[in-house]
């Protein structure tokens, strides 16, 4: 394979490698926005006052808040689609290259069955 093509699929391996990557990451970050910033966000003022802070009632109120299922789930999502996705399309890109590069060798299977008829 000439470096020229090695390159052109090397490139276009890796821009198609974005879209699951940006996808993966789309997901982890809703799950991060769902699961733990907005719980945050809607937390009562009143656990944001200096007494509440000191006496340690602001860090059972995120406990209780924060939705850690969401957060898990949507990380494991992200990261199994992130994976997943530029695995399948390595093996595309991949797979394309190998069938284009076994048409350009020669086949001596072939070259031996036209000796043969060429010598009948």
């Amino acid at each position: 394979m000439k470096i020229t093509s090695a390159l052109i699929l090397s490139i276009k391996y890796h821009i198609l490698a974005l879209i699951p990557t940006i996808l993966g990451l789309a997901t982890f970050c809703l799950s991060m926005w769902f699961g733990l910033v907005e719980p945050l966000l809607d937390m009562p003022s009143a656990y944001l006052e200096f007494e509440s802070i000191i006496e340690g009632d602001i860090v059972e109120h995120m406990i209780k808040t924060i939705s850690f299922p969401v957060i898990i789930l949507g990380t494991i999502s992200g990261y199994i689609i992130h994976r997943i996705g530029r695995t399948a399309i390595l093996m595309k890109v991949h797979g394309k290259a190998i069938v284009s590069m076994e048409g350009k060798k020669k086949n001596p299977e072939k070259e031996s069955s036209k000796k043969k008829e060429n010598n009948s």
